[in-house]
């Protein structure tokens, strides 16, 4: 392929600006064509691929171009990148994702096999010939904050990622507006829960069915719910007046001024 198409690749950017410029047109040829020019293709191309959305596009560098996802930040590079809000799409980050743990887990598995035919030797050094891996501290968090269940369940199940699960995760989740998420994390993974960050998350959405399911899973209001609400954290009157309703430790004024903000906003 050697077009306006394709020179205009290379003439605006030459190396890994141009591999990322060709993958973004989801066209295989014009990537082949990027490849015998002589273009690198290195983990940049890879997150390109994967944030576009092109699930092809990432096993094929994965398996054709021989790329590694070498110290990848699985949470902020890929899953906080992404930009698609379908249920459809989510599927397809899922696959992304998993295509992306697999081929970081592969040189680790073979570094240990060959270690134990050599009798254990030279085992260690972190396994893959150095490789950096897969990062995954920011995962759950950035998965959470989605309100991908589905994305969720295999972090937490097939990478056992249970032990990352805490309150933070919970807080991101509130703020999804996920109930399924939400109950999931609770009743079936004992996931801890605290205030007033899950409140304030959920509250900014203003709807109450997410309140309700905080207040069902027994999220705590938190100490510094009042506080939060005082400093204008972005809780909609109404919210505020539900909450007040509800026994949180909400200022009188806070409540009171936002139970009259509903009234009036009713009678409008």
């Amino acid at each position: 392929m050697h077009d306006c198409v394709g020179d205009a690749v290379l003439a605006g950017a030459n190396g890994k600006k141009a591999v990322c410029q060709a993958i973004k047109a989801w066209d295989m040829k014009m990537v082949a064509w990027v490849l015998q020019q002589g273009c690198a293709f290195g983990t940049e191309a890879l997150l390109e691929a994967a944030i576009s959305g092109n699930v092809a596009m990432v096993e094929w560098l994965l398996q054709e171009a021989k790329v590694q996802p070498d110290g990848v930040d699985l949470g902020r590079d890929v899953i906080a990148a992404w930009p698609y809000k379908r249920r459809w799409d989510s599927r397809r980050l899922l696959q992304a994702v998993r295509l992306l743990v697999a081929a970081a887990a592969a040189p680790a598995a073979a570094a240990e096999a060959a270690a134990a035919d050599r009798g254990g030797e030279g085992g260690g050094g972190g396994g893959g010939g150095g490789r950096e891996p897969v990062l995954l501290s920011s995962a759950l968090p950035a998965a959470a904050s989605r309100g991908d269940l589905a994305l969720v369940r295999y972090l937490v199940e097939d990478l056992q990622l249970q032990r990352e699960l805490t309150a933070e995760v919970f807080s991101a989740a509130a703020g999804s507006g996920c109930e399924a998420l939400l109950e999931w994390l609770v009743r079936e993974q004992g996931c801890p829960v605290s205030g007033p960050d899950a409140w304030v998350r959920a509250g900014r959405l203003g709807d109450r069915a997410v309140l309700g399911c905080l207040l069902r899973l027994g999220v705590p209001w938190g100490e510094g719910l009042g506080q939060a609400a005082a400093a204008d954290a972005g809780l909609p009157g109404p919210v505020l007046a539900w909450m007040a309703a509800e026994g949180a430790p909400i200022p009188v004024e806070s409540g009171g001024a936002a139970q009259e903000e509903e009234a009036g906003g009713a009678e409008a």
